[in-house]
């Protein structure tokens, strides 16, 4: 019973990841172009047997290539530009009731990773109604101060740490190539000088700065080039981060023998647990979990609609799609 409801949960989670949250990051219409896409209906056959590896980039020229997907993470994600998301957090989370009003706000630095923080009475439910009615913070060159020297400050010395300077010194420790270097392997615009960096750069970025910190273009670590770039269309992140991002993804997911999608018996899905498992939503699943949550949007990443609008109109959780259980555990292949 343990290992069939785990493989169930962890079908809904890969399909949460990439139908909810990974068109937010990289943007609807990237999806097919990367290859990670989802199947409305059947199985998805893109299962790389092969099992090569994505070699880092220690060859001469730089250049890689993709003999296969063997699904573990890639090291530019892990030491740089995985860390993406800590440019969107807030400085304060608040703590509001079931009516939308604030009861109290907490330092972000103060309740990082501590999970007490949501052991009192309808927490939980105050925590999941601020992260889904609370915007993110614009994506760029920028962290909040929490993260800064503040974040886990020592009781004695009053010192912390510099979340931002610490992941720029992971990626030269991990040997992470340049930021010029990944935009030439990802094929896009080559850009030779600061002058020309800026055009892809957000408006709001001095490159000025860039050129009294690095003594050349071809210094600039990724992961301040990457922040800096401009968002593609639709999309949270520009081209050269949506292209690494894309490509981890893409490795998780066809490298993966036992993806939710894949049709290899005896661990696949049937095709009618397979359209129970697609209705799955982090709406659904916060409305299951939640104590006294009675509204929440279609898409838990998304303020707005199709259209840029901000969603005022929400579902009532007791309204929203159930899955069938009995269709999960009782269907054969």
């Amino acid at each position: 019973l343990f290992q069939e409801a785990r493989r169930i949960v962890i079908a809904q989670t890969q399909h949460i990841t990439y139908s909810e949250f990974v068109p937010v990051i990289v943007g609807k219409a990237n999806l097919k172009r990367h290859a990670i896409d989802l199947q409305t209906n059947g199985y998805d056959s893109r299962y790389d047997m092969v099992g090569g590896q994505l070699n880092n980039l220690a060859l001469i020229n730089w250049t890689v290539c993709l003999e296969g997907a063997d699904g573990s993470t890639l090291n530019v994600y892990a030491a740089a530009m995985g860390h993406f998301f800590l440019t969107l957090l807030p400085d304060r989370i608040s703590i509001t009731d079931s009516f939308g009003h604030s009861r109290r706000e907490e330092p972000l630095g103060k309740v990082f990773n501590d999970a007490s923080f949501i052991y009192q009475r309808n927490r939980l439910d105050a925590v999941l109604r601020f992260l889904t009615e609370t915007p993110i913070r614009k994506p760029g060159l920028h962290i909040t101060p929490e993260l800064k020297n503040a974040f886990r400050r020592d009781g004695t010395s009053g010192q912390g740490i510099d979340v931002a300077a610490y992941i720029i010194q992971m990626g030269r420790d991990h040997g992470i190539p340049g930021y010029l270097q990944w935009r030439r392997y990802c094929q896009l615009d080559n850009v030779q000088s600061f002058a020309s960096m800026s055009a892809k750069f957000l408006p709001s970025v001095n490159v000025s700065m860039f050129e009294q910190l690095y003594g050349s273009p071809e210094d600039v670590d990724l992961i301040v080039g990457g922040l800096a770039e401009a968002p593609l269309p639709g999309a949270l992140l520009g081209p050269t981060f949506s292209c690494l991002f894309a490509q981890q993804l893409q490795k998780t997911k066809r490298g993966d023998r036992f993806w939710y999608e894949n049709f290899f018996y005896p661990s696949s899905f049937s095709t009618q647990q397979l359209e129970e498992i697609r209705k799955t939503t982090l709406a659904r699943i916060i409305c299951d979990n939640a104590d006294d949550l009675r509204f929440v949007q279609h898409n838990v990443f998304s303020l707005q609609d199709d259209y840029g609008l901000v969603i005022q109109a929400t579902i009532l959780c007791d309204r929203s799609p159930h899955l069938t259980v009995n269709d999960l555990t009782n269907s054969t292949n």
